[in-house]
């Protein structure tokens, strides 16, 4: 058993070093999926973010002490499963999970912040073979860290100054096998710590402001002890040093804002550096390491003012430049001599609060602005570049969106002033085939929404916003996707599809009862979906699966946009509550190759503030 647990650990180093390590300049440590950089915003800005202030909340990977909060109590959640390197292997996939919740007072002007990460890095199903080519099994290594971030900051009212501190505990597990008795696991437990300084100098002129706000940043990050792979038996394969690291660098943020606060124009550019912080030696023909203490190799003067690259340090460099605080445009470069990569990055953003704030000037109404300053949605989106084309990080795409809603006590309180109606049902759910529908069958979902009352100034016509998951399941069937063929009675597939729907409808009320007729539309997220497959004998297996929105339009031919028609009854039980059906039909294809449009049918329960 030794023999092929040796095997199997030296065939995951080689992949491993292959797939990751020239990528990472990581040189030998182990653990190195943790130096992947998960932020699009960062990552479209050449992979900064230990100096730059940002609101981004995937800012505190780079940097502990980052995240920037808006005033009061507020929460942020992101959520993206990506391929990554694509030019490399169609397996490798990254996927991330972000929630934050924080705190910012006025007087004094203090911020408490709470973020957890969930980081999966997937190498996909590779193949085990023997000296002599022989399959001896196939294993799926999966890496995964699960992080707790702790920041807090002032600033300082009589002195330009704002400082922030924070620190992240992360466990680390790395499942580097799939053959039950062989599987090599690690689990680590690891920290960072950060700080960021700020100097904040406003000006103002002419009805205008002008914010100038140049920053310093510090952090290192997976301090611990030696990693240490063991297999399920409690055997010692194989000691690796942490991948712990330094980032250090300057930033400078320029801002220009209208006289009632609103954004016109933002400017962003940064320098950094970042350095392994481990150091190798031979000694008696064998290898030993030591960690470095504070920057390391990294050369203020050199590396970051400068920008000169040598073996021994990463350089990243990018800048933003935003637009109404709607719209925004990255570039940026990752140079790294010691793993051959010189890389340029780009991205795009779009703001929602901003897109509000733009419709409250132009319709003059303050409900758009006053939204604005409560919910919002940020979509950001990066793409990295190699000069060699055909790299393996060549065309790698990040993308997210990220919701946030700010100081939900004082919404919740414009909400009841628009008599606002929630509501939450069960619905049952299906594809309508225009073919033959013998196949298909009804799967039960949910929804979750707000309606609200002449939102565009229009009497007598409510919007709402829901969350829905909505599906089919198909059984026995002969089904074309793309070029595949599907074939066999012992076949079948669950779709769940996670949509956010909009909806403008129009009320009105005969007797006792209140009817509405509308259209929809919605967009989708992603896609959950549960194969099965039982042979003659009865015996079934069954794999789950999450398709982004993305992968449903390339994989799957699929279409993210829904629309069509809704129409519903609702019986009043009392002044604040109603019980109601609601049937919607779609009229956009879900999947390309099909006529076949999304319907669902709903009882749900609807409350009255």
């Amino acid at each position: 058993m030794f023999t092929k647990v040796r095997l199997l650990f030296i065939s995951i180093v080689i992949s491993s070093s292959i797939l990751l390590q020239p990528l990472l300049a990581a040189g030998e440590t182990g653990a190195i999926f943790l130096l992947i950089g998960p932020s699009p915003t960062m990552n479209a800005m050449g992979n900064i973010g230990v100096s730059l202030p940002a609101y981004d909340i995937y800012s505190g990977y780079y940097n502990p002490a980052n995240p920037i909060l808006p005033k009061g109590l507020s929460y942020q959640q992101s959520k993206y499963h990506t391929s990554w390197l694509p030019g490399l292997s169609d397996h490798l996939t990254l996927g991330s999970d972000v929630e934050m919740i924080g705190i910012r007072f006025r007087k004094p002007d203090i911020f408490f912040s709470v973020s957890k990460y969930n980081i999966v890095h997937d190498i996909g199903e590779q193949t085990l073979t023997d000296e002599w080519g022989n399959t001896i099994g196939e294993f799926n290594p999966v890496m995964r860290s699960t992080a707790t971030t702790y920041s807090a900051g002032m600033t300082f009212s009589r002195v330009p100054l704002r400082i922030s501190l924070g620190r992240t505990d992360k466990k680390v597990i790395e499942e580097l096998g799939g053959i039950i008795s062989d599987t090599l696991i690690n689990h680590s437990d690891f920290y960072d710590w950060g700080c960021l300084l700020s100097f904040p100098l406003q000006l103002k002129r002419s009805g205008s402001i002008v914010n100038f706000v140049p920053s310093i940043g510090y952090s290192q990050s997976n301090i611990g002890g030696d990693i240490k792979y063991v297999n399920p038996g409690g055997l010692l394969e194989y000691t690796d040093p942490s991948p712990r690291f330094a980032r250090f660098g300057i930033s400078a943020m320029l801002e220009a804002r209208s006289a009632n606060g609103g954004n016109l124009f933002s400017f962003s550019y940064a320098r950094e550096a970042g350095d392994i912080l481990v150091k190798f030696s031979q000694e008696d023909g064998q290898w030993h390491h030591t960690y470095q203490n504070g920057l390391g190799d990294i050369n203020i003067t050199k590396h970051i003012i400068r920008q000169e690259a040598d073996e021994s340090v990463t350089l990243y460099r990018g800048g933003e430049i935003g637009l109404l605080n709607l719209f925004f445009i990255r570039k940026g470069r990752i140079i790294d001599l010691d793993g051959s990569m010189d890389i340029n990055t780009s991205g795009y953003g779009y703001n929602l609060s901003g897109l509000l704030g733009l419709f409250s000037i132009l319709k003059d109404d303050s409900l758009f602005l006053a939204l604005s300053k409560y919910i919002n949605i940020r979509y950001n989106y990066a793409r990295e570049s190699t000069r060699e084309h055909g790299g393996p990080r060549d065309n790698t795409v990040y993308q997210e969106l990220t919701f946030s809603l700010e100081n939900p006590q004082q919404f919740l309180s414009l909400l009841r002033k628009e008599n606002i109606t929630w509501f939450s049902s069960g619905l049952v759910s299906n594809l309508w085939y225009q073919q033959d529908q013998s196949n298909y069958s009804r799967v039960l979902g949910f929804d979750m929404g707000v309606e609200l009352p002449n939102l565009f100034k229009k009497d007598g016509l409510v919007t709402g916003f829901r969350f829905a998951r909505m599906g089919f399941a198909m059984k026995d069937m002969v089904y074309y996707l793309g070029d595949s063929l599907f074939v066999g009675n012992s076949l079948s597939i669950d779709y769940h599809l996670n949509y956010l729907r909009a909806y403008l409808a129009k009320p009105f009320r005969l007797l006792q009862f209140h009817f509405l007729i509308g259209v929809e539309f919605g967009y989708l997220v992603d896609v959950k979906s549960k194969t099965t497959i039982c042979g003659s004998g009865g015996e079934c297996e069954s794999e789950t699966t999450v398709i982004n929105g993305n992968d449903w339009r390339k994989d799957y031919s699929g279409n993210s946009e829904d629309a069509g028609i809704i129409s519903g009854i609702r019986i009043p039980i009392s002044s604040q509550l109603s019980v109601g059906f609601q049937y919607y039909h779609g009229f956009t294809n879900l999947i390309n190759p099909l006529d076949a449009q999304n319907q669902s049918l709903k009882l749900g329960l609807y409350f009255h503030i």
